[in-house]
């Protein structure tokens, strides 16, 4: 007989951006506050936002740990205990500011590594893909990375360059523009 489905009037809005939208739906500064904070409605995207993101979610009950327990179908994701997930996205917020002009990144990579290893640290850390050409470019311009005659023959094809982190260049750490842009998000 296949699945049940959800009632005419749910279906279309009862998925997480739905129930966003019902929230902010009558309130000027909840919509303000939701474009600002989602980069919507010709608002920039703003990855330090990650905080912001977070309490926006509790306040509007999508966040497992802002629901009872009569509630599961409202939420998305697991649950965490204590305050993880606050801790989490002030960690992400945070980080996510210092990698734009200073050389956190390199603390978290091993002495020697490869653009493509460097390209993926910051891409996790941002939260975005960057343009891998553009990427390499800003780096190796920078004077950020001391090249090895060290190589990488892990991978499959052509064996990479291993690089380390540069002491001097990282007085003058600007990562910012690695980032391509993101597509427009629409309200």
């Amino acid at each position: 007989m296949g699945r049940p489905q959800k009632p005419s009037s749910c279906r279309a809005d009862c998925s997480p951006s739905g129930r966003l939208k019902r929230w902010a739906a009558q309130d000027p500064a909840r919509q303000q506050r939701c474009a600002i904070t989602f980069g919507l409605a010709g608002h920039a995207w703003n990855d330090e936002l990650a905080l912001s993101r977070y309490e926006l979610l509790w306040e509007v009950g999508l966040i497992p740990e802002s629901c009872t327990q009569a509630e599961p179908e409202r939420v998305t994701g697991l649950s965490m205990q204590h305050d993880y997930r606050h801790v989490l996205a002030t960690a992400l917020s945070r980080i996510r500011a210092k990698i734009r002009y200073t050389s956190i990144v390199f603390d978290l990579l091993p002495r020697y590594f490869t653009l493509l290893h460097l390209q993926q640290a910051m891409e996790a850390l941002a939260g975005r893909p960057m343009h891998k050409q553009n990427f390499r470019r800003l780096v190796l311009q920078q004077g950020l990375l001391e090249e090895t005659e060290q190589m990488d023959f892990s991978g499959p094809g052509r064996p990479a360059r291993l690089y380390a982190a540069d002491n001097q260049g990282q007085d003058n750490c600007y990562l910012a523009g690695a980032k391509s842009p993101l597509p427009d998000l629409v309200w």
